[in-house]
């Protein structure tokens, strides 16, 4: 029997038949092992977008600080891991239910203790008003993301003060 592949079933179905529960899928997913890359995915599939980015910069930290076993990751995953967090947060914002479960105001998964509020600029934030401040605050603070690809996507956006972030 493997344990670890009945965790990861046992998220997959967690978000499949109950999307108020991402937490939990979240939980079961860390129990099995999955990649990065795989939880990022699937949390963003089921449209919890900024559990997703949340989750997947929390990765991008643990690997950049050595802290955990996601140091083997490429330059090449960081940076597409970092694409991913970009659309989580672009999607979050053009998404109405937000993508935190109703329990999120009684519940505050560990995830987010991590790494508090990201909290952008006051530049950022007057050059780029509606985009979402943890895309901003992403866009000021990493340097792992593809610049031309990032400045196209903001501009097919219309995320022009974003876009303006992201060059400094």
């Amino acid at each position: 029997i493997n344990v670890l592949s009945m965790y990861e079933q046992a998220a997959d179905n967690v978000l499949r038949s109950d999307n108020k529960n991402a937490f939990m899928a979240l939980d079961l997913y860390m129990l099995s092992n999955a990649t990065c890359e795989k939880i990022t995915q699937e949390l963003a599939k089921a449209q919890h977008f900024l559990l997703a980015a949340s989750f997947a910069r929390q990765c991008l930290s643990q690997a950049a600080n050595g802290s955990s076993s996601l140091e083997h990751l490429l330059p090449k995953d960081c940076q597409a891991l970092a694409h991913k967090i970009i659309l989580c947060y672009i999607s979050s914002a053009a998404d109405s239910r937000m993508s935190l479960p109703e329990t999120a105001t009684t519940f505050v998964h560990p995830i987010f203790y991590h790494d508090g509020a990201y909290i952008p600029s006051g530049l950022a934030t007057a050059a780029a008003p509606f985009a979402h401040p943890a895309l901003l605050h992403f866009l000021e603070a990493s340097p792992v993301y593809d610049l031309n690809w990032t400045l196209q996507l903001l501009l097919n956006k219309c995320l022009v003060g974003a876009m303006l972030v992201a060059a400094h």
